[in-house]
């Protein structure tokens, strides 16, 4: 969990940020978590993201078919559910129910 919080912090996240904007519906969370998986299976996403730290909006928008406001409003989601399956996470991943 201490790796986790430091992981975060690098992306100038927190455990309580993500907690007030972690999405509320289900259909929020399940899109909030595909475009996670997105971002790391697609090797150029997945270097932007880890380089810059923060959401390649325009590319995703073209790649997902998800509006730009929605992937605003669940950004540190989709950050939080990155880090997790880019890293050793494993109970994050089971609790979250996010298959690789």
């Amino acid at each position: 969990m201490i790796d986790f919080k430091e992981q975060l912090q690098s992306y100038d996240l927190s455990l309580v940020q993500l907690a007030k904007a972690s999405p509320k519906h289900k259909d929020a969370r399940r899109t909030a978590i595909t475009v996670a998986k997105i971002l790391f299976r697609e090797p150029v996403l997945k270097d932007y993201v880890e380089r810059k730290k923060k959401l390649p909006i325009k590319n995703l928008t073209q790649k997902v078919h998800v509006s730009k406001k929605i992937l605003e409003r669940s950004r540190k989601f989709i950050l939080a559910t990155f880090i997790i399956l880019t890293g050793d996470f494993t109970y994050l991943r089971e609790y979250l129910k996010v298959p690789l």
